[in-house]
This record gives structure tokens, C-alpha cells and sequence, in this order.
């Protein structure tokens, strides 16, 4: 019988962790590359652990959804889910399910930024 030991599987998920971590730097450099730039890649890695840990507290677990999350971060504020009323009353709606929060603060924050771009 083969035996996993605590140890190796604590190093197993640092690995995965890592790996996701690594792509969504990968994502958001090919689709934010000025901010990336301004922000370096310390910061950036910094960012994507929040971001993470963030999207898991409102429900978003797929890596998916956590990306769109981090997008959310990168694009409109570090603190956009606590700053801005309409991020924080989409997010606690738990009686959508998570895909359907999602879609819905992607398109308040299209309607939010194109608002801003305008006035």
C-alpha cells in the first residue's frame, strides 16, 4: 500500500499553487502589460496570492472564476469588492451562484468603466 506522507502532500499543493500562480502572471502580462510593468513582478505575484485568497472568500473557487476575480483587481482597484457599493452588493448575493456573480460584476464593470471614460 502506498503512503502519503503530510510532508509530500503540503508540497504537492505548493507546486500546483505555484504552477496556477505562474499562469495567471502569464495571463495578466499578456493582457495588462503596462500595468504589469508599473507594477513589477513581486507586486504582481503579491496581487495574484490576494486575489486568490479573496475570490475563495466570495465563493469562487474554479481557477476560472479566480482569474476573472484577479482581472477585476488588476483593472479596477486592489479594494474594488470593498470600495465600490455595487462590487459589494454583487458579491454578497450567495443566492446567485457564483458563475452568475461573476458575469454580473464583469458587466457592472464594463457599464462603470465606459461611465468613467465618458463623464
Amino acid at each position: 500500500m502506498l503512503k502519503i506522507r503530510q510532508n509530500q502532500l503540503d508540497r504537492f499543493r505548493e507546486e500546483l499553487s505555484t504552477g496556477y500562480e505562474n499562469a495567471v502572471l502569464a495571463h495578466l502580462e499578456k493582457c495588462f502589460p503596462a500595468k504589469l510593468d508599473s507594477m513589477g513582478e513581486p507586486r504582481a505575484r503579491d496581487l495574484i496570492r490576494l486575489g486568490i485568497d479573496r475570490a475563495r472568500r466570495y465563493g469562487f473557487t474554479t481557477q476560472r472564476l479566480v482569474c476573472k476575480f484577479i482581472d477585476l483587481l488588476v483593472v479596477l482597484d486592489v479594494n474594488f469588492d470593498v470600495n465600490l457599493a455595487w462590487a459589494s452588493a454583487t458579491l454578497a448575493q450567495y443566492d446567485l451562484i457564483a458563475e452568475e456573480r461573476m458575469q454580473s460584476l464583469i458587466s457592472q464593470a464594463i457599464n462603470y468603466l465606459n461611465a468613467g471614460r465618458t463623464s
